[in-house]
């Protein structure tokens, strides 16, 4: 169920404690007391004593039992606007901690996988963080003897050499199903894990010259190889996925299901020059509700939390919110993973008092190169496989449109 903020009542301005105006209740006291002793004067029967004391009971007591009643009263109403004041705001702090404890549930991560280098050696996370892995020159794919500085999938023992559409239009073939089977083999066992009969909602999202219909037919194959059990349903998306798609898996997914998304970025390497910074890359991420697997699995112990989002101009609010969801104290972060970021996002984000001056910015745009839509997700993917091996909680910042999205992945203790 989507968590929402917005039946969490507004707070209103407590007003301050009364204090009663001196000369106003004094007036009013001299208004009340003159009055009292006027119209008893002029009402009393002639000829009648008063020497008794009814008449100073109405000369006096009552018109300032009268004044004090009023005065009471005044005090009441604004005590009553107060505690109204206070009740409300604290149902209010109440309702919304709620709201934050459900946006705290992390989802278990059961798998992840991603390539963006042929051989797996190359795609170790060690390089990115040691900044060992860096973009090179080297000829392009496409017109043989013109150094860039690009990256793209070579499939090992498959060498590609320059071509048109057609030529390219089968390395994307080949290249894409090497890259699915390679990911689907490195998730198969939080696949396995998963109890039979489980709804597994697949989101394929592929940027390439291939028809996705045909790629989606692959991938239902090679998942129901792997896991017959499981009762598999596939979306499939051409335009870039933003990492604020996992808000939308926090909500929807049940204790009886899990999810699995499948992000490719194939370019055209050989039929066109890339532009210096170009990469490509692929990833896969299982994810699932805490308690879902069946059986023990490596990765289930790493807890993939809620994204904040927000204006790039709020980046206090996005990264306390992420903070907050993610059960984390932000000196607790020492790395900071991101991709491609805009100068505004670095900025805004490192004029922050949050994080040390000394966390570990970590751009796989730099070291990768520019994987488009299928970038937020490698980052991410790298940043989950780095708390599975370092004691800190990582931090990862994407940007949207002009919404900047933060979240936090890490071991569940």
């Amino acid at each position: 169920m989507p968590v929402d903020f917005g039946r969490v009542p507004p707070r209103v301005s407590v007003p301050e404690p009364p204090r009663p105006s001196v000369p106003l209740w004094s007036v009013l006291f001299i208004v009340f007391v003159g009055a009292g002793i006027g119209l008893t004067v002029a009402l009393w029967p002639i000829g009648k004593s008063t020497n008794v004391p009814l008449f100073w009971l109405c000369c006096l007591a009552y018109p300032v039992a009268s004044w004090a009643f009023f005065l009471l009263l005044s005090l009441g109403h604004s005590h009553l606007q107060r505690d109204t004041a206070l009740a409300g705001n604290f149902a209010s702090e109440r309702i919304e901690a709620s709201c934050h404890q459900e946006a705290s549930a992390p989802l278990a991560v059961l798998g992840h996988a991603w390539r963006f280098a042929g051989h797996k050696e190359a795609n170790d996370v060690e390089g990115i963080v040691s900044c060992s892995t860096r973009l090179g020159a080297q000829s392009s794919g496409a017109e043989p003897g013109l150094e860039i500085s690009a990256r793209w999938l070579e499939v090992p023992g498959k060498p590609f050499y320059p071509g048109n559409a057609l030529a390219e239009h089968d390395r994307h073939q080949v290249v894409s199903e090497w890259l699915i089977a390679e990911l689907i083999e490195q998730i198969t066992p939080g696949l396995i894990a998963l109890p039979a009969g489980c709804a597994l909602h697949v989101q394929l999202n592929v940027q390439s010259v291939l028809d996705i219909e045909d790629v989606r037919l692959g991938v239902e194959a090679l998942l129901l190889a792997k896991a017959p059990v499981l009762q598999i349903t596939t979306v499939v998306s051409e335009h870039e996925l933003p990492l604020s798609e996992v808000d939308s898996w926090h909500d929807k997914l049940t204790r009886h299901d899990a999810h699995l998304l499948i992000a490719i970025q194939l370019r055209r390497a050989i039929s066109e020059r890339l532009a210096d910074g170009d990469a490509e890359a692929g990833i896969a991420l299982l994810v699932a509700r805490p308690g879902v697997a069946r059986q023990s699995v490596p990765s289930a112990s790493l807890a993939l939390h809620r994204p904040a989002i927000g204006p790039a101009d709020a980046a206090a609010k996005v990264v306390s919110l992420a903070l907050r969801w993610g059960q984390t104290e932000a000196p607790q972060v020492k790395t900071l993973w991101c991709h491609a970021p805009s100068e505004e996002q670095v900025r805004q984000v490192k004029s922050l008092p949050d994080f040390s001056p000394q966390v570990q910015w970590i751009d796989v745009g730099t070291s990768v190169g520019n994987c488009a839509g299928t970038g937020a997700w490698l980052t991410t993917a790298l940043a989950i496989e780095y708390a599975s091996r370092a004691a800190s909680p990582q931090f990862v910042l994407s940007q949207s449109d002009h919404n900047m999205i933060a979240l936090v992945c890490k071991k569940q203790v």
